[in-house]
């Protein structure tokens, strides 16, 4: 809650994603940082931004046109995003400025992969509007 003047000075953030696929594992990501952590600052960590956000689909392999459609998807500020396609996973990262900006990206490429991974229209469900 920078706007209100805090900071983060105690405490741990740990997430850890799993994922298998007939009991073998296909992706394995884990992050554990502290407030004094060298990964909060690093070029290689979050480049002191302060909203991070992965999107991660376990879809089989993209599709060449659904990861172009994805990858020429942008955003008009400074954060750091990107998708990449490994065999059975589709991942997507945002490190920048802003959680709001993070969910408009997130929403955006969620638009393009829907019909693919889940064989649906992309139709935004309600609850995204509350």
């Amino acid at each position: 809650r920078q706007a209100s003047g805090e900071r983060w000075n105690s405490g741990r953030f740990r997430q850890q994603l799993t994922i298998k696929r007939d009991n073998k594992l296909i992706w394995n990501e884990t992050a554990l940082l502290k407030p004094d952590s060298d990964l909060l600052t690093s070029i290689a960590g979050l480049r002191s931004q302060v909203v991070f956000g992965s999107f991660v689909v376990a879809a089989s392999n993209t599709p060449a046109e659904i990861l172009q459609q994805c990858q020429q998807i942008t955003l008009d500020s400074s954060a750091k995003y990107g998708v990449s396609a490994l065999p059975d996973i589709f991942t997507a990262r945002y490190i920048g400025p802003c959680a709001q900006e993070a969910k408009v990206y997130f929403e955006k490429l969620w638009h393009c992969l829907r019909p693919w991974y889940g064989k649906r229209d992309a139709v935004r469900p309600r609850i995204w509007s509350t």
